[in-house]
């Protein structure tokens, strides 16, 4: 959901997992940046909010190293 200049997400983490949020401002694009640090998994809902920037888009997804 957006929130002003920030996208908030959520998603159900598995416990002992590491997640890492990773964004891009075109589509298809091999250049996709880290959004924080990596970001442990309880086995629980995890809720963030991402500042969107100045980009005219941003696309995100998520990565388990």
């Amino acid at each position: 959901a957006r929130l002003g200049h920030e996208m908030r997400l959520s998603w159900r983490t598995g416990v002992g997992m590491n997640y890492q949020l990773e964004s891009a401002t075109d589509l298809p694009t091999t250049e996709w940046r880290d959004e924080g640090a990596p970001i442990p998994g309880t086995g629980g809902v995890v809720v963030i909010d991402v500042p969107l920037g100045p980009e005219r888009a941003k696309f995100f997804r998520l990565r388990s190293p």
